[in-house]
């Protein structure tokens, strides 16, 4: 495989990881990311199989124009996954803005810890290593996860920033509906494990 090709999607799925947690996708939805302490050790297990599952694919350096490709494909992905929930929408209509402004802009929740690692596990098993794309980081054991605090699920928003030729190359993280100094997520530069922004 040469420098310039984007690398064919992964063969394995989620099926292994979803058959050691209680976590079902529509529970995620409903639940909005919500994991209570007994849980936990599903998280633990979630992250054991991402380790494996890493283990699989190998990261390969792309040239910079299939980077922005890709970094477009993983993110229009992400977006496709998450949801603005119906409280969040009304919210955003409260302080002046339509609804076609709001589909057209994009909004979306910011995921739960829970919801974050399995979103960037399908992410990285499509896509391969997610280490050239701001944004996302690599927790101790190995998994890939978007670098958001946690808290940010409760009042949070996402939008995509995209670029004059319509490829979305960032994130741009709101901590909540007035937040007027929101900013463009970023990774920690030079480290494998990341740290909260």
């Amino acid at each position: 495989m040469t420098n310039n090709e984007i690398p064919a999607n992964g063969l394995k799925t989620l099926a292994g990881i979803r058959k050691n947690t209680s976590w079902t996708d529509e529970r995620l939805h409903k639940n909005h990311c919500k994991i209570s302490a007994g849980e936990s050790q599903n998280l633990r297990l979630l992250e054991d199989s991402r380790i494996l599952l890493s283990k699989t694919r190998t990261p390969r350096i792309f040239a910079p124009e299939v980077i922005r490709e890709v970094t477009h494909r993983v993110f229009t992905n992400l977006i496709d996954e998450l949801v603005l929930s119906n409280k969040m929408k009304q919210l955003l209509m409260d302080i002046g803005l339509s609804e076609q402004r709001i589909i057209r802009r994009c909004y979306r929740n910011c995921p739960s810890e829970i919801f974050n690692l399995i979103l960037c596990s399908k992410l990285a098993m499509k896509f391969g290593a997610l280490h050239s794309i701001l944004g996302f980081i690599r927790t101790e054991y190995g998994a890939y996860r978007l670098n958001l605090r946690p808290q940010l699920q409760f009042s949070g928003l996402l939008a995509p920033e995209r670029t004059r030729d319509g490829l979305i190359q960032h994130l741009r993280v709101f901590r909540s509906i007035t937040d007027s100094r929101s900013f463009i997520l970023r990774s920690t530069f030079g480290q494998e494990v990341g740290k909260w922004i």
